[in-house]
């Protein structure tokens, strides 16, 4: 092992600055001494992923107080963050500073027609008597609407991981917009309390607890509850769909799920 020391000013105050070059790894620690005591600093922040909305990207390794711009590297979004590496009484943790996320221009309209069954109605125009189109009724992706819903802070990740529980159910629907919604909120307040008042925005592992240890258990319990995840399941997207389709085509439309679609329904204007 190299021990390396020296009488440094950091982060304020003076003190002894050793650095552990064991090989392979190396650790820094600054360090102030008295008699019969010593308060140290902690070692930099380790290169970790990081995520803000539904960006992604990786921060590099970087000491005590240090701070680090970073780009998106998810597709389909564009943006920044800069994070900076902050004390927090001998840790040291990655705090996000400041940054934008924004998804990339959606695809056309999702309202499509079904292939082989006609051209649906002109922009404005009402539908043509008998038939076939396909309409979006529940959240799968960051395409829809209320994907973004309120609170910002909850990371797409999260989102992703709600709609991936719904999807894992008989039917593969995802979840519908006041149910999303929902548990977007939950894990946000559960992400808060874990994070104890810190400064700053909590980080992907609290996220990450805030989903898997509490959430997502309410989710399953309360979809054990109305059956969410069986065949009731399905009628519950059958009835989504017929509500979306009566809003957007009127009384005489008649709607119903497509099994394993996530969002799609089949509606026939009679």
């Amino acid at each position: 092992m190299m021990l390396i020391a020296s009488q440094n000013s950091f982060a304020g105050w003076t003190g002894a600055s050793s650095v552990d070059g064991k090989p392979g790894t190396w650790q820094e620690v600054h360090c102030e001494e008295g008699t019969g005591w010593q308060k140290c600093q902690p070692p930099p922040c380790e290169a970790q992923g990081v995520s803000w909305g539904g960006c992604s990207g990786t921060l590099p390794r970087t000491l005590l107080l240090g701070s680090v711009t970073v780009s998106n590297t998810r597709s389909g979004y564009t943006g920044s963050a800069t994070y900076q590496c902050r004390d927090y009484d001998l840790y040291s943790q990655w705090t996000f500073i400041s940054g934008s996320c924004a998804a990339d221009p959606p695809p056309p309209s999702s309202s499509t027609p079904n292939p082989g069954t006609g051209t649906g109605p002109a922009p404005g125009g009402p539908a043509q008597v008998g038939t076939t189109y396909r309409i979006t009724a529940m959240i799968c992706s960051v395409s829809d609407a209320n994907y973004w819903t309120d609170p910002a802070d909850t990371p797409a990740f999260i989102r992703d991981s709600i709609i991936g529980q719904y999807r894992s159910w008989e039917g593969a629907r995802c979840p519908e917009a006041s149910g999303f919604i929902n548990w977007v909120g939950y894990v946000n307040m559960y992400a808060y309390q874990l994070w104890g008042g810190r400064p700053g925005v909590p980080d992907f592992y609290t996220y990450d607890q805030a989903y898997n240890l509490m959430t997502k258990p309410a989710i399953n319990a309360g979809a054990e509850q109305t059956g969410e995840k069986t065949a009731a399941g399905v009628a519950a997207a059958n009835h989504l769909c017929q509500l979306a389709a009566t809003e957007k085509y009127g009384p005489s439309a008649q709607a119903e799920y497509v099994l394993g679609s996530g969002n799609q329904c089949t509606v026939t204007v009679i």
